[in-house]
């Protein structure tokens, strides 16, 4: 921290504001515009406000990407994707990462070859990806940003649960920290790019036709009002 930053941080403990988020009367924390809790959240989920997406929330999403996925396993758009998501998870090098270093590749990197070696598969990522974007369309109000909606996307890519590692016989989770720049980073390069314009398109003619099926049960039946022939 140089010698402005210092002596800006000085001048804000010694007049303290008020997190930004309206209802919250914590004090801010440091040089943020949000309290410390609402800071980790920010950071964690994307938002503020934002929730984690849990496996089980989106467990019925991924059912639905699955099936699709598997119907048209040998469509040529969806053919494209994996191959496109298998040459970034089979470029990926690990890196020494120094910790106070700002470049975000070898972060990302080392993450693709984490998911990598624990035997994950293009297909299971592409997989992900379009159930988060069947949760996006189906229940717009979920993400209170488009940010958080990409950061979740990337953590749950990030914590697949083949994402494990055996050792000695118990199984181990990941608990290192997503960093905000892994995230900017890889949602960029996922949601911009065709694989998510592809995802788009998947999940909006699932809910269509799910949309269909429904209206199909839902016809009117004419007569209600015309009494019943009493046979008692």
């Amino acid at each position: 921290m140089n010698d402005k930053d210092r002596k800006r941080l000085a001048r804000l403990k010694t007049n303290p504001q008020h997190c930004s988020i309206p209802g919250c009367f914590q004090y801010r924390k440091n040089f943020s515009q949000y309290c410390r809790y609402h800071d980790d959240r920010n950071r964690d989920t994307g938002h503020p406000l934002g929730k984690t997406v849990t496996k089980g929330e989106l467990r019925p999403y991924l059912e639905k990407a699955q099936a699709f996925t598997e119907a048209n396993k040998n469509h040529a758009a969806l053919t494209s994707a994996r191959v496109m998501l298998g040459d970034l998870m089979t470029k990926a090098q690990w890196h020494e990462v120094n910790h106070k270093s700002q470049a975000v590749w070898p972060r990302v990197s080392n993450w693709l070859v984490k998911l990598r070696s624990a035997g994950v598969t293009p297909s299971e990522i592409l997989t992900v990806i379009i159930a988060m974007f069947i949760m996006q369309e189906d229940d717009p109000r979920r993400f209170k940003s488009d940010r958080e909606f990409r950061h979740s996307l990337v953590t749950r890519i990030l914590r697949l649960p083949s994402s494990r590692k055996e050792w000695e016989g118990k199984t181990i989770y990941r608990k290192d920290r997503i960093t905000v720049g892994v995230k900017d980073f890889l949602s960029d390069k996922l949601c911009t790019s065709g694989i998510g314009v592809l995802a788009l398109r998947v999940s909006r003619s699932i809910l269509k036709r799910e949309r269909e099926e429904r209206e199909v049960m839902q016809g009117e039946v004419k007569g209600m009002d015309e009494p019943f022939t009493d046979q008692t």
